[in-house]
């Protein structure tokens, strides 16, 4: 996603700082993994409550705004792009607004995503739920229905938590589905 220079979380669209809020909740003494953070804003709201929290953007100049705009003793802003990023293992891994902007099979992002768990760690993603308007150009997967997400996850050997559905109150927008999950024990 191209930058967006957030510098004030009143200026953050109210759904996305809902949906980071709610996967803060999970995120009490963690640490945390923030992947595809953009400016920093949602890193900046996990660091609230977490022990540490990692942020990464394919996008240097994201990086850049979020160094200046969102820096704190327990945050750190790297560069990276999840397709190649050396796993290491977080407590919990965030990962909101990013299946549908990878090219690549949902599937094998959230594989990308399961690489950075320990068998204790929960995966706290979102997908926009069957876009009905012109989709983002940015969008690579749109129309991405509830079971269709329920099958993969099933398939990844994975448990869901908890489903959380966001209903927007305009047509400028579109419901988004939050997944909290966790590995399956065995």
């Amino acid at each position: 996603m191209p930058p967006v220079n957030i510098k004030n979380l009143d200026d953050l669209n109210i759904y996305t700082r809902e949906r980071y809020f709610i996967a803060a909740s999970y995120c009490i003494n963690k640490n945390v993994i923030d992947i595809a953070s953009n400016t920093g804003y949602g890193t900046y709201i996990l660091s609230k409550i977490a022990d540490n929290v990692i942020g990464y953007d394919n996008d240097i100049n994201c990086i850049k705004l979020a160094l200046n705009n969102w820096k704190k003793d327990n945050i750190t802003f790297l560069k990276g792009d999840l397709l190649y990023l050396e796993p290491k293992k977080f407590d919990v891994v965030v990962s909101l607004e990013t299946v549908e902007h990878l090219n690549i099979p949902i599937k094998d992002t959230i594989k990308k995503l399961i690489n950075f768990m320990h068998d204790k760690s929960l995966l706290i993603i979102s997908i926009p739920e069957d876009e009905q308007h012109e989709p983002n150009e940015t969008h690579y997967h749109t129309k991405i229905k509830k079971d269709f997400m329920i099958r993969i996850i099933n398939e990844l050997n994975l448990n869901i938590i908890n489903i959380i559905k966001q209903y927007t109150i305009n047509d400028s927008g579109y419901n988004q589905l939050m997944f909290i999950l966790e590995k399956k024990e065995g």
